[in-house]
């Protein structure tokens, strides 16, 4: 408990035990286990989806995309960090929670003018501060990327691939009816075609053990600690 004096902020408990300060959180603190975990039990779409539908499902498909788009294009080391990537793009997640558009744009300003500004109306700040969430986000992604050997921010291909999935969820996982004037229908989303793939909607424990195995395919060099893991993760005989 001595590094607590020494860190900034307020710290949190982790799936393995591991005390985590989100504004001060160091490269040793990141585990791959703790991220699978709770990305496995987090819902996209802040939960407003037919059914459970994990991040850790979406990062899995963003990045079998990812490989089965860009694989055929280069052999290059290189190319094997856009699904890398892909399946840790929202790995930051696992430590801040996945915050809705709408609030994570609120949360982007870094002061209290630029957010009224932004609002366009008064503002309660908690002691006076407003913290630039997207900053905590990126910090913690640049310690995830050094943590795994991936190169520092997320390629612009991940980023496309990010969006498209957007719509596909959208099409396959909310109330889309093929309304024509749906938001999917219209600009800047009508841009971003849809994947032609069947979204996997695993249970949290599947997820998670996708996820982990999706890891260990595409990062060969680190391999997961089992003693991380409080209970057995696959014991599905």
């Amino acid at each position: 408990m001595s590094d607590a004096v020494q860190r900034k902020g307020d710290w949190f408990v982790t799936y393995t035990g591991k005390q985590f300060w989100p504004f001060d959180a160091r490269v040793d603190d990141i585990c791959i286990e703790d991220i699978a975990h709770s990305l496995a039990l987090q819902t996209r779409w802040n939960g407003h989806c037919s059914t459970f539908y994990s991040i850790a499902d979406h990062s899995v498909a963003c990045a079998d995309i990812a490989y089965d788009q860009y694989r055929i294009i280069s052999r290059a080391e290189s190319t094997k960090d856009i699904w890398r990537w892909a399946l840790m793009h929202d790995a930051a997640e696992a430590y801040i929670g996945d915050i809705v558009s709408p609030i994570k744009r609120y949360l982007l300003c870094a002061d209290r003018d630029s957010v009224t500004s932004y609002l366009e109306h008064d503002l309660v700040t908690v002691e006076g501060l407003v913290l630039p969430i997207k900053a905590v986000e990126t910090r913690l992604l640049g310690l995830i990327a050094e943590k795994f050997g991936l190169p520092e921010g997320i390629p612009g291909a991940v980023h496309m691939i990010d969006r498209r999935m957007l719509v596909t969820e959208a099409l396959q996982l909310t109330n889309y009816n093929a309304e024509p004037d749906h938001w999917v229908k219209q600009k800047p989303w009508s841009d971003f075609e849809p994947y032609d793939v069947k979204l996997p909607m695993r249970s949290p424990v599947d997820a998670e053990a996708a996820f982990l195995e999706a890891f260990q395919r595409w990062f060969p060099r680190h391999r997961l600690n089992e003693k991380e893991v409080p209970h057995a993760l696959h014991q599905k005989d």
